[in-house]
């Protein structure tokens, strides 16, 4: 009798064993078709490359230069955006002295990106590292977020970088796998997006993602903010926490892979204007009780009655202080009364619970601050360091630097990484520095102002608080610009990028401004070898 239950318990292990081999067998052929589906659309040549940077040959030169498709893997293709086009030699010179600027549009430097940040670091650094050959690498881009930039900066080793410059917080709402954004399907788990974004990596993936949109339908171009008019969050929304916390994994990644390759790293917290940016978005709406608040604080409002204003604003607010308007009216009011300290309580808060978060907020920069701590690295407070200075000397909107405000933010950069000599240039004279190296003219602030205006016509800044005034504003200063750029000669310009050029002899961008510039005067025999050249010097 024991043999038979040897027997049958033999049979029974057997089994077993043939089923776990069994199920191993599938598991490995679930494994095997995508990995030689894989290999199949490789060896085919289909689809495009996925890395930010791609290797290229210049005139027998091994550079790299930035991957137009790599915004494919976060953005449908018709709305995708892109890196600012560059160009870094593979072997660096020993005199150089490398920063790479990793962000989004505030880094990037929008409206014009021939004056961002990147730029405008680079003529500070060049002045204050005489011998150096500076060359500061702008990887920043358009709408993107941690999640995307955190894959930017795995590639920074080919770029040999002496320092990494951080500046990060804006998007991580609206941008790619938010729960804010129109560009991909928001993620709670940190984990599935970081898997999403290595699989984006993949041939496999460009063919699926192709059938999803064909299945879907392709948005007809990128719309701006107002593609993002439905994606409003209240501040206590709970898929918030979620983005925090993948922000704060994404930022602490980011500084490591910086300091990975021996690169020093400065990571800054993040501006925005508060006081000339009213809500872009509110959630209003109270109790009864709450309503006649409100209306009665707005009557005492429109008539200039600001002590009885703040007084139904702020018995409003113990009934419910969710609302951006709200918060923001009643700075409005304490700055008319001189409470200045305490209206600033109230911008921040208005900022803070914005339903459009265009913005970072109070929690985004205590987590700057916490992975700067984490991680050891140099630490700049552009909040702190900005926060007397009007917004109007910073900002042409609501998070995107005036040349001035690049200037700023530049200084305080610079500061971590050289610190500047006794007796430091005034900050004016250092925007008039470097708008003459740059070749900062009359008609690319005029470029600026028109931009801005244009945004400011469309939501969601139509709908903003004094938007029309703000409209008008812009338009009166378009006048003023468009009249002192007529009066500029020819050979002023010309001159004005003559002197640039002594400086900066190398600089294709300004060649291809230079260009377009003279195109823009007549001089198409000049614009034309000006754009050859930079187009030689840009593969």
């Amino acid at each position: 009798m024991g043999t038979a239950v040897n027997e049958r318990d033999t049979e029974e292990e057997g089994g077993g064993r043939r089923w776990a081999g069994r199920l191993a067998l599938v598991a490995l052929g679930a494994l095997l078709v995508p990995v030689l589906l894989e290999v199949a659309l490789r060896l085919a040549g289909y689809g495009h490359p996925t890395s930010f940077l791609l290797p290229y040959k210049r005139d027998g030169e091994r550079v790299w230069v930035d991957n137009q498709f790599f915004g494919y893997r976060f953005f449908p293709p018709q709305a995708t955006r892109t890196a600012q086009p560059l160009v870094v030699p593979a072997a660096k010179a020993p005199d150089e002295y490398r920063v790479v600027v990793l962000g989004e549009s505030a880094a990037m430097g929008d409206p014009l990106p021939d004056f961002g940040l990147p730029r405008v670091l680079e003529v500070v650094l060049a002045e204050r590292l005489p011998g150096r050959r500076v060359r500061v690498i702008n990887a920043a881009m358009t709408a993107i977020n941690s999640h995307v930039v955190r894959e930017i900066a795995r590639e920074l080793p080919r770029l040999q970088p002496d320092a990494v410059v951080v500046y990060l917080g804006n998007n991580e709402v609206i941008g790619p796998y938010g729960p804010g954004t129109v560009l991909r399907a928001f993620a709670a788990s940190g984990a599935w997006v970081r898997g999403s974004v290595l699989f984006s990596r993949t041939r496999l993936a460009q063919v699926l993602g192709r059938g999803r949109r064909v299945a879907a339908g392709e948005p007809e171009g990128w719309g701006g903010m107002a593609m993002f008019l439905k994606q409003e969050l209240p501040w206590q929304d709970p898929r918030l926490a979620h983005v925090y916390g993948n922000f704060g994994h994404n930022l602490e990644s980011i500084l490591r892979l910086g300091r990975a390759g021996g690169a020093r790293v400065v990571v800054s917290t993040v501006a925005v204007s508060r006081r000339d940016c009213p809500p872009l978005g509110s959630r209003n709406g109270w109790s009864p009780a709450g309503d006649a608040l409100w209306e009665k604080g707005l009557r005492a409002e429109q008539a200039e009655e600001f002590d009885a204003a703040i007084s139904s604003y702020e018995a409003l607010l113990k009934l419910d202080d969710g609302s951006a308007e709200l918060h923001y009216r009643l700075a409005r009011c304490m700055e008319q009364r001189g409470r200045d300290a305490d209206a600033e309580l109230h911008y921040i808060a208005a900022c803070d619970r914005d339903t459009l978060r265009f913005r970072a907020d109070t929690r985004i920069n205590e987590l700057v601050r916490r992975a700067a701590r984490r991680e050891k690295v140099d630490f700049v407070d552009a909040v702190k360091a900005l926060r007397h200075v009007p917004d109007a000397d910073v900002f042409v909107d609501h998070v995107h630097f005036s040349l001035a405000g690049n200037v700023r933010l530049a200084r305080l950069l610079a500061d971590a990484l050289a610190p500047a000599p006794a007796g430091a240039v005034p900050l004016e004279d250092e925007v008039r520095r470097c708008a003459e190296a740059l070749a900062f003219t009359p008609w690319d602030q005029l470029e600026q102002v028109e931009t801005i205006r244009e945004r400011m016509e469309h939501p969601p800044f139509n709908r903003q608080r004094e938007a029309a005034a703000r409209v008008a504003a812009l338009r009166a200063t378009e006048r003023a610009l468009a009249e002192k750029a007529r009066t500029l000669s020819r050979d002023a310009t010309q001159a004005l990028f003559a002197r640039a050029m002594e400086r900066r002899p190398d600089d294709w961008t300004l060649l291809a401004h230079r260009g377009g510039r003279r195109f823009e005067e007549g001089d198409v025999a000049g614009a034309a070898q000006d754009l050859a050249a930079a187009v030689a010097a840009v593969p």
